[in-house]
């Protein structure tokens, strides 16, 4: 279910992204009129589709994204699609990080989707910071599929992302988070984050609220928290195929079919 918990937060983030702070962030609708999908779920969708049929990274996100040029890509990520055989050098952009959660649940061991992820990482973030976060979101969503307790998904992330070296490591309450958090696009200042988004939540949507509540990238950070949530917890009473079906055109909600078929018969 991680995928699907990615495009969900995806969408219940996607309005909320630029909003200066969210006062009803406990009590507000997760999804209205204006929510919306973004390049998270496009980006997810293209990894997704080549995890599941082996076909390169690099090619399947510009033959998808392409498709719908006017998501919310950075701008980096604009121009690599104009010419996808180069790399981003040295991007630490998080998205690398909100587009692995296929990855997670596909893989069969820590290292296999530590090492997809990487490999998905690499045709545009390859940068030390980018494909550790990466890394970091598919090996959370690994550890959550296999019944991981938090504490040892808390330990794992922070052997990546120690107290003494990061701004935001994920041992730090969100109540810290909330006083001093901003808007963050880089992955070693948003991916600790949403795993603590996830960490501090009892079921899927107290997670994306726990992102309404912290603020910022709220797409993003919602799409990499809801990834690890949805592995974790399920979707709880959502009604996941109506929300998608309204929200997605056509396209994307079939390729979020066969996905999550090929994920179900793995």
């Amino acid at each position: 279910m991680s995928l699907t918990g990615a495009i969900l937060g995806d969408i219940a983030g996607s309005r909320f992204e630029f909003e200066k702070e969210i006062a009803d962030w406990n009590s507000c609708e997760l999804y209205n009129k204006n929510s919306v999908f973004t390049d998270d779920t496009v980006q997810s969708l293209a990894i997704g589709m080549a995890a599941i049929t082996h076909k390169d990274y690099a090619k399947s996100l510009a033959e998808i994204c392409n498709k719908y040029l006017f998501v919310g890509y950075g701008g980096n990520f604009h121009r690599w699609l104009l010419n996808p055989g180069t790399a981003q050098c040295n991007s630490w952009g998080n998205g690398s990080a909100m587009r692995v959660s296929a990855i997670g649940e596909i893989a069969d061991s820590l290292s296999e989707a530590e090492e997809m992820a990487a490999a998905s990482a690499k045709c545009t973030h390859n940068s030390y910071e980018g494909i550790k976060g990466a890394k970091a979101i598919a090996g959370c969503v690994y550890l959550a599929k296999k019944g991981s307790s938090k504490k040892e998904i808390l330990k794992y992330a922070q052997a990546l992302y120690p107290g003494e070296k990061y701004e935001y490591p994920p041992e730090r309450k969100l109540c810290e988070y909330r006083e001093t958090y901003k808007f963050e696009v880089s992955c070693q200042n948003s991916v600790p984050v949403a795993i603590r988004c996830f960490l501090e939540s009892t079921d899927f949507e107290s997670c994306l609220r726990n992102v309404f509540y912290v603020n910022g990238d709220t797409d993003t950070l919602g799409s990499m928290a809801g990834s690890i949530a949805g592995s974790y917890y399920g979707m709880g009473g959502l009604d996941v195929e109506n929300i998608l079906k309204y929200y997605l055109d056509d396209e994307l909600f079939e390729l979020w079919s066969t996905i999550i078929t090929y994920i179900s018969n793995h």
